[in-house]
């Protein structure tokens, strides 16, 4: 440290280091910093004011922090106890600089600083790197330790956190499964009132900010089973477990309820109400098993938490909330087709009976979105629902997400609905339909990555959910992660044996994976496979085309029944056309057949039923024998999927239109478009192998080559997932 007088050393030291020395008690901050002025003394270090103040005064604030956090927690005080020190250290950092640079310590007192002599600033400016560095480290070392404090202080503030997002997804969280109350009558009406109450405790549940609760899909599973609480809480991965009974007399319900540890079986409360059927009795029945559980579970409950567990019901009419109960049953076991028309009609009821049902009408915007991308509802009874939602509870996460599911579905703008979808999952972090929605919009824009983490979020809430490990399957295996694939398959197996599209991809993968046709049909003759289920069939057929038994596929294509969708119909059509086009056959009647069917895709969205046609047209010319038309068909579907943004669709439209191009023999054109792919989410290198549809592109050097980086592509890709491990919670 050299004083503007030109003193230096011990002498330039004196007060300062008396001063420490009075201060210095057990503060280790101090002796660091009075160690260091002593290395700089004894080599003749220029150390100048700057940074020696913010040396000094950010190490001070790191101890001033230290102990302000344990002293807020002793006596009670609130975040903002905290935050207030922060702010008062962070506003005082620039004022000692400034002051440091106007006032000097010396053995007179504190003066203000003179003059530079003559020539001092040159000779500063001459000094070697060795002698001036120091002084930026500790100046640098100041600041760093001051607002390492200010991010202590901040993630201290856990209610601040934004608690959906992975990083927050901390080890701190209690999980909790709200599994199905029992039906003691096992009557109907008995059973809705099972179903309102657990959905009920889990909806609230869902609201605190310290809890993450499984969804109640996953659950559904657990209503009649055998399985010890123990057993259960390891299947969920979840910490504790909820159960109850309902029993009805009358006009009277009982209900047991008991908190159970999930680790150990214990039971760690319970309790049972007596109550006359009212809309207002259950409410209570509800709230107060809610608090007594969140007392029980949570590490902490914020003034938002205590909010949330004061909310009054979600309808004080009972038919109401008995129709909304159905709804959400329906919701988690949709029927044939997936066409939600229960979901809606039970929605529908709710409404009519209570019109300000927030909950009811949220569910409604969501499934009539859902409805209005597949074209079987108009699109402006999404819209309806949405405003409604958005007119009864703005601002809300109900709000919100009715929003984003319509702009998803209905609009396909996924980077709105996608930020929309972020901001609902942050105020409900507990919400797996959320989370899924956030994943799917992740992987329609492109954003793999982020889609497989949010996919391992929402799986973490909904660990049963056969239907969302299966997409969590499909990007992993897209993405050439086979490996993890095969996993998640596994785990989706496990939950429903009988899913076909899960038998289906677990084949698909062994042959994947393992190059060999032979495997894969054993395993598929294990599975039991059949014919007349349009997913099994569909891999059948390719076994067998892989295989390079034409005749087999094309036989077992013509046993695939006649579908009840326009979709599966047209699936079934190309199926059938497939074999046959390959083994030179005549495929005009079946390519009229496609180019006459009806998709019934007449909705809001104008532009995604144009690329469906589009790209319908593209096969059907492709099999009636206008190869020109074909490929033009085909490039404009294309040209029309990339404008949307839609990544995932466009990776199985460029697909097709490969496949499209080396089945008519324009090879050039097929081996142009792989190479602009083939170090991307594509196919796997065994399908572009075994597939007899690109046999025109096999003697091109070209194809060989592309092959090679494919496998580079997929060797690379099992490298990230073994990093990525584990693959599910």
């Amino acid at each position: 440290y050299t004083k503007p007088n030109g003193t230096r050393g011990p002498s330039g030291f004196a007060g300062l280091r008396k001063r420490l020395a009075l201060a210095q008690g057990n503060n280790g901050v101090a002796l660091m910093s009075l160690y260091e002025i002593q290395i700089f003394d004894s080599h003749n270090i220029k150390l100048y004011p700057d940074g020696q103040a913010a040396a000094i005064y950010g190490a001070v604030a790191f101890g001033v922090l230290q102990v302000a956090e344990p002293l807020a927690t002793a006596l009670g005080l609130s975040d903002s106890f905290l935050s207030l020190v922060v702010g008062l250290l962070l506003l005082g950092f620039p004022v000692a600089l400034v002051l440091a640079w106007a006032f000097e310590v010396t053995p007179e007192g504190v003066q203000k600083a003179g003059p530079a002599a003559p020539g001092e600033i040159e000779e500063i400016i001459a000094q070697p790197a060795s002698k001036r560095w120091p002084a930026g480290l500790l100046a640098l070392a100041g600041a760093g330790l001051l607002f390492g404090g200010w991010w202590m202080g901040q993630r201290s503030s856990a209610p601040e956190i934004n608690l959906s997002v992975p990083e927050a997804q901390a080890s701190e969280f209690q999980k909790l499964a709200v599994l199905p109350f029992e039906n003691v009558r096992g009557d109907d009406d008995s059973e809705v009132l099972a179903v309102g109450l657990q959905e009920g405790l889990a909806q609230t549940f869902r609201g605190l900010a310290t809890l993450r609760v499984t969804s109640t899909g996953s659950v559904r599973e657990y209503r009649s089973s055998d399985k010890g609480d123990i057993e259960i809480a390891e299947e969920l991965v979840t910490d504790y477990l909820v159960r109850g009974s309902v029993l009805r007399a009358g006009q009277g319900i009982q209900v047991n309820v008991s908190l159970i540890d999930g680790m150990t079986g214990e039971t760690l409360w319970g309790d049972t109400f007596d109550r006359e059927i009212t809309a207002e009795n259950l409410f209570e029945i509800k709230a107060s098993i809610a608090r007594e559980v969140a007392q029980q579970v949570a590490t902490r409950l914020s003034p938002e938490d205590l909010a949330v567990l004061s909310e009054g019901p979600l309808s004080r009419n009972l038919a109401a909330l008995n129709a909304y109960n159905r709804a959400r049953q329906k919701f988690f076991s949709p029927g044939p087709g997936d066409e939600w028309s229960d979901v809606v009609d039970w929605g529908e009821r709710a409404v009519a009976l209570d019109s300000g049902f927030v909950a009811a009408w949220a569910l409604l915007a969501q499934v009539k979105s859902i409805q209005a991308r597949n074209g079987s509802a108009d699109p402006a009874t999404a819209l309806e629902a949405v405003l409604r939602t958005e007119e009864l509870a703005p601002h809300t996460a109900d709000a919100i997400g009715a929003r984003a599911w319509y702009t998803y579905y209905a609009e396909g703008k996924f980077a709105e609905a996608l930020s929309m979808m972020r901001e609902a999952e942050r105020m409900a972090p507990s919400d797996g339909n959320l989370i899924a929605g956030t994943a799917y919009l992740h992987r329609r824009l492109g954003q793999l990555d982020e889609a497989i983490s949010t996919f391992t979020r929402a799986i973490a809430l909904d660990p049963r959910n056969a239907g969302l490990l299966n997409e969590y399957s499909n990007t992993l295996r897209t993405l050439g992660r086979y490996e993890a694939a095969d996993a998640a398959i596994e785990r989706a197996l496990q939950v429903r044996p009988d899913n076909p599209r899960a038998r289906a991809d677990k084949v698909m993968l062994t042959l994947i994976r393992t190059a060999d046709v032979n495997t894969a049909s054993r395993l598929a003759f294990e599975l039991a496979l059949s014919p007349s289920e349009l997913l099994e069939a569909q891999i059948l057929v390719r076994l067998a085309l892989y295989g390079g038994n034409l005749d087999e596929a094309s036989a077992l294509a013509d046993r695939i029944p006649e579908q009840s969708t326009a979709i599966d119909q047209l699936s079934r059509l190309f199926y059938r056309a497939w074999p046959r086009s390959l083994k030179g056959e005549g495929t005009e009647v079946i390519g009229d057949s496609i180019l006459a069917t009806d998709l019934a895709i007449d909705t809001g969205d104008a532009g995604l039923a144009r690329v469906f046609r589009t790209a319908i047209e593209a096969w059907g010319q492709t099999f009636t024998g206008d190869h020109l038309g074909a490929v033009s068909s085909m490039d404009e579907s294309r040209r029309l999927m990339d404008s949307r943004g839609d990544h995932w669709s466009s990776i199985s439209f460029t697909t097709e239109a490969i496949r499209q191009r080396a089945m008519l023999g324009r090879v050039e054109e097929a081996l142009d478009l792989l190479d602009e792919v083939a170090d991307s989410p594509f196919i796997s290198s065994t399908e572009l192998l075994l597939d007899p549809s690109y046999d025109a592109l096999r003697d091109d050097p070209r194809f060989a080559a592309i092959v090679e980086r494919r496998r580079a592509f997929e060797a690379q890709a099992a490298l990230d997932a073994e990093a990525a491990r584990p693959w599910l919670p």
